[in-house]
């Protein structure tokens, strides 16, 4: 798996032009610049979101300060003065640059409110009276110049400040790393292990080009299925972030449970593969009398909190075990299955069954996802599954969310629910705008000019270890992609409408061939104009009437081929070499398809460019060499009226 090698700069100026909107005023434009980077870009990256406050306070009298926002959980604040011109040449005054450094300076430290409007008092009170001790964050959001002499001042202040220039290449970075977070796992637990019957041990993983030398601790132990149960009836489904996927049904789980609830469950232990779980925090102890002192653990385990080792200690204190196990921000990365179904077996029953278990200690993510892959064994793992939680899945899953409106819930592991992404407190998108990975995956492919191979063999093309999994993560325009699965969607409800004789085949050439379009006969605001419909609610009804505009443009295209009636459509489709008789082409000319094909095929015959393709590498960025035949030849049979068509459906 590659992770994504360019950020979406593209996106991002369109994501700039969408905060500012028509604003001129270069006040509230620096007003939107700031609340969105408090909401959407910093938010997120806390370890909770939901409790993160902040406000945008620009106004006549601010001080110095636009916006402030407040991370209670680490105790963190942020401040931020805004200056966001139309003129990005232009250089800011030392005065522009001291701006929040005078707030500092001049009202917050000395707890001078006079000549402050209403906001800015407001935070000033709320700072005196509950955030007293936290670190702050000045941040200075600029996309012009920033005066260096004025930097010195801010190193000066006290050591809870801290002082960054935040640019507009800075702002696409934490743009794209708030896209690609996911919910951080912040919980504990207390769980009894048997005396004896487990054992320690640690290993290192050697460094690799983008990740230093890792050292794991190990723990194998014999589990609790009460224990277990305990900590799913605590944090329910978050336990099963890091899975590569949640709970499936079936025959293995019923057979489980049928187990568990039988008098063969005293030997459950011998009959299950076991559980994987992976933590930040791993900490053995020992109960020592008949007390259990959460003093004795504060030095030892200094990420706790008070009130968690006050609730291990009650815990332990009430528990017959003498040894236990703390983990602190943990996660079931194998095991989701067994988890889900001994929940819902009697407490009584569950107090006799023990599971095999492995607990690893590692502060990297990354390994744990890697656990999680390679931990998988019980249920059958398909290959998508393995990039279910990569960093590409989970942008593409929160840019879907929260940066289209409507919202699109993009599915990346199998079972998960909208519910399962942890930003996400709109109602629940329609079925229509539910999209998966493998099949958005697939309808890019083709609608990047490779349908054939989109429809004949799509996993050759998007498991996470080829080529064009790779390509499609690199591609820029995440909203394409997000685009094509939709209009995959879209697809579904056109066939109760169409001739069925074709209709369950030629969804990735329709695909295709609306790609084909996009690209190559719509400059910039007409494709933002299509963009804007077919994302809208009203896309699957756009959708079908687009649909049906070049529907008979195809049926004119298969007369240049031989023998498409009936079943035969398949083979078409497919791309079966019977079919595609490019020798009997003679409507398109090898040179017609040039800007089409990869430079390595421009051949003097259409059979020598489709026997060279055999011998090229796969490129997203070329058309397979049928279809550019194919798509030369619609544009050659379309009326110059179905552009305008196609623009007129999408503006009304």
């Amino acid at each position: 798996m590659q992770k994504a090698k360019s950020l979406p700069t593209e996106l991002f100026e369109r994501k700039l032009a969408k905060i500012i909107g028509s604003s001129s005023d270069p006040i509230e434009r620096s007003r939107k610049i700031a609340e969105s980077y408090l909401r959407e870009m910093i938010s997120p990256t806390v370890s909770d979101p939901q409790t993160f406050d902040y406000r945008v306070c620009d106004a006549p009298n601010d001080g110095g300060l636009d916006a402030w926002g407040v991370d209670p959980d680490e105790k963190q604040i942020y401040l931020i003065q805004c200056k966001w011109y139309a003129d990005e040449s232009h250089i800011l005054s030392l005065g522009e640059s001291l701006e929040l450094y005078d707030f500092v300076k001049d009202h917050l430290l000395p707890d001078n409110r006079a000549g402050l409007n209403d906001e800015v008092k407001e935070f000033m009170a709320r700072h005196k009276g509950y955030f007293s001790g936290y670190s702050i964050k000045l941040h200075y959001l600029t996309n012009c110049r920033f005066d260096e002499t004025a930097r010195s001042k801010y190193e000066s202040l006290p050591t809870q400040f801290s002082f960054e220039v935040i640019s507009k290449s800075d702002l696409l970075t934490q743009w794209y790393k708030a896209l690609e977070q996911e919910q951080p796992v912040d919980n504990y637990i207390l769980l009894a292990i048997k005396k004896g019957a487990y054992f320690e041990s640690e290993f290192s993983v050697p460094p690799t080009e983008d990740m230093p030398e890792q050292k794991l601790r190990v723990v194998q132990c014999s589990l609790s299925a009460s224990d277990l149960r305990k900590a799913y009836d605590v944090w329910q489904r978050k336990l099963l972030i890091r899975n590569l996927r949640y709970g499936l049904g079936g025959k293995i789980n019923d057979g489980m449970k049928q187990t568990a609830e039988s008098d063969f469950r005293h030997a459950f232990y011998v009959f299950h593969n076991g559980i994987s779980i992976v933590c930040e925090k791993m900490l053995l102890i020992r109960q020592e009398g008949d007390t259990f002192e959460s003093e004795n653990l504060i030095q030892r385990y200094p990420d706790l909190t008070k009130e968690e080792l006050e609730q291990i200690s009650a815990e332990a204190s009430s528990d017959k075990s003498k040894e236990f196990v703390v983990l602190k921000n943990f996660q079931i990365v194998n095991g989701g299955q067994s988890t889900i179904t001994l929940a819902d077996v009697s407490l009584g029953k569950l107090s006799d069954i023990s599971i095999p278990c492995k607990i690893t200690q590692t502060s990297s993510t990354r390994l744990g996802s890697m656990i999680a892959v390679y931990n998988n064994s019980q249920n059958a793992i398909k290959p998508t599954d393995l990039a279910a939680n990569s960093a590409e899945q989970v942008l593409l899953q929160n840019y879907a969310a929260f940066e289209i409106d409507p919202p699109v819930f993009y599915v990346r592991k199998r079972k998960q629910n909208w519910t399962d992404i942890f930003r996400a407190h709109k109602p629940v998108p329609p079925v229509e705008r539910t999209i998966d990975y493998p099949h958005t995956y697939q309808a890019f492919l083709a609608f990047m000019g490779n349908p054939i191979d989109a429809y004949s063999r799509p996993a050759a093309f998007i498991n996470p270890d080829r080529i064009a999994y790779a390509e499609i993560n690199d591609y820029p325009r995440k909203d394409l992609i997000v685009l094509a699965g939709l209009l995959a969607s879209y697809e579904k409800s056109t066939h109760k409408d169409s001739d069925p004789e074709f209709t369950s085949y030629w969804s990735m050439w329709a695909i295709a061939m609306f790609g084909h379009l996009y690209r190559w006969h719509f400059d910039d605001s007409q494709q933002q104009l299509i963009d804007q419909a077919l994302f809208s609610d009203q896309g699957p009804a756009i959708w079908r009437k687009i649909s049906k505009e070049f529907q008979s443009v195809f049926r004119d295209v298969f007369k240049y081929f031989r023998d498409i009636r009936g079943r035969e459509y398949h083979s078409f489709f497919r791309g079966d070499y019977e079919v595609f008789d490019l020798r009997a082409i003679t409507a398109v000319k090898p040179k017609d398809i040039y800007n089409f094909v990869d430079p390595r095929a421009r051949k003097n015959s259409l059979m020598e460019m489709r026997t060279a393709y055999e011998q090229i590498p796969y490129s997203l960025q070329h058309y397979d060499v049928v279809f550019a035949v194919f798509s030369k030849l619609f544009d050659l049979k379309a009326p110059a009226s179905l552009d305008k068509a196609i623009l007129s459906i999408c503006k009304r």
